[in-house]
């Protein structure tokens, strides 16, 4: 017991000057050691390709921390086999699958027209977010972190571009590394999808990054946008009356077919919109007039809702 007893304190001791000696030493071997497995795990890692990249950002966009890409694209291939499999009690193999292609394509057709709307939305918030970006970048005495603080505090006119500027100003106080700011940049960019978006992103990334002055380069977006202020106004009266007479009339029509068809070829409507659903041709060419009034809707908003740019 004696003995236990004194060699308790000389083991301490020697725990002691070891630690003393060499615990750096050691701290600094496992921290490499740590630093290897990190590197050896991140290269692990697969490259995402472009197109999930981009669905990636698209979702992010649209419904941000609602769907995964992967969520997404599983969601789209189970909307494809219960189409299918539902086809093929009615319809052939070839007209089953254009169907489940048909059904599927759906989401990413909603997906495109909910990032188009918001884009456009933002795009017009354009000329009055350059001219409050420059008014407080000049206040702040051209610190952009500041700049986009008093932006987001302030934004209440620009709704769609303060929410992506609140991401950004995330991104970029919770990073100094370039390369990360330059990503949070091109998302930026990417949600707005405009020339404007892509060099303002730009230059916040250059403020950021390497403390440039960029209100020379500010100066000169607002410019360009402020004319082309007068070519969208003029796009804009053109192109509004076609895209009205397809919103409306293409339903009112639908009903007024129904109508004349029960008055006119003593056809009861109960019995009409059996044929129309319950029956093979009918509900394929339900489908189709479904189908080619979203494409027809998304060709229009293209033409005539176009994005304010320069």
């Amino acid at each position: 017991m004696l003995f236990l007893l004194g060699i308790i304190p000389i083991g301490i001791c020697a725990l002691l000057g070891w630690h003393l000696l060499f615990g750096k030493d050691v701290q600094s071997f496992a921290y490499r050691i740590r630093m290897e497995h990190r590197l050896r795990e991140m290269r692990k890692e697969k490259v995402r390709p472009p197109w999930l990249e981009k669905l990636d950002r698209s979702l992010c966009v649209v419904l941000p921390g609602a769907f995964s890409s992967e969520l997404f694209l599983g969601g789209s291939v189970f909307l494809f086999f219960v189409s299918f499999i539902t086809g093929l009690r009615s319809f052939s193999l070839i007209v089953s699958v254009f169907l489940g292609i048909l059904i599927a394509s759906v989401p990413f057709l909603f997906l495109y027209l909910r990032l188009e709307k918001l884009r456009k939305r933002g795009s017009r918030e354009g000329e009055l977010l350059l001219s409050e970006f420059l008014r407080q970048y000049r206040i702040s005495e051209r610190n952009i972190y500041q700049t986009l603080e008093r932006l987001v505090e302030e934004g209440k006119k620009t709704r769609v571009t303060n929410k992506l500027l609140f991401r950004l100003l995330l991104e970029l106080r919770d990073t100094g590394n370039p390369e990360r700011m330059r990503k949070a940049a091109e998302e930026f960019a990417y949600a707005l999808g405009t020339n404007w978006g892509r060099m303002l992103s730009y230059n916040i990334y250059l403020a950021a990054a390497k403390g440039s002055d960029i209100s020379v380069a500010a100066e000169d977006i607002l410019i360009q946008l402020r004319d082309a202020r007068n070519l969208e106004e003029e796009r804009k009266r053109m192109n509004s009356e076609s895209f009205r007479m397809t919103t409306f009339m293409v339903p009112i029509t639908y009903v007024l077919t129904v109508f004349m068809a029960s008055a006119c070829l003593d056809i009861r409507i109960g019995t009409f919109l059996y044929n129309q659903i319950c029956t093979a041709e009918g509900l394929l060419f339900l489908l189709l007039i479904i189908f080619l009034f979203i494409l027809n809707q998304t060709v229009l908003s293209l033409v005539s809702n176009q994005k304010f740019d320069y």
